[in-house]
């Protein structure tokens, strides 16, 4: 199952139905506890543990925000 990541990356976009999270939250929280795997996201807050709808989306931003960072270490290897 693929995701559109231009709806996803929308900061106001709701990725967690159930608990009425927007991309944007979601997004701080990534940032600021350097989150890496979904697990993680689910221990910092409370989000994909209810119905699991969002569940891909969530990983597929996570994934986003790690391939964000390889490449901007790439870059800074390659000055």
């Amino acid at each position: 199952m693929g995701t559109n990541m231009e709806k996803i990356l929308n900061p106001d976009y709701e990725i967690c139905l159930c608990r009425h999270i927007k991309t944007r939250d979601v997004i701080s929280i990534i940032k600021k506890n350097d989150i890496t795997s979904l697990r993680a996201l689910q221990k910092t807050m409370k989000i994909g543990d209810k119905c699991g709808g969002c569940r891909n989306e969530l990983s597929a931003l996570i994934d986003h925000f790690l391939d964000e960072e390889i490449l901007m270490m790439d870059l800074i290897w390659d000055d």
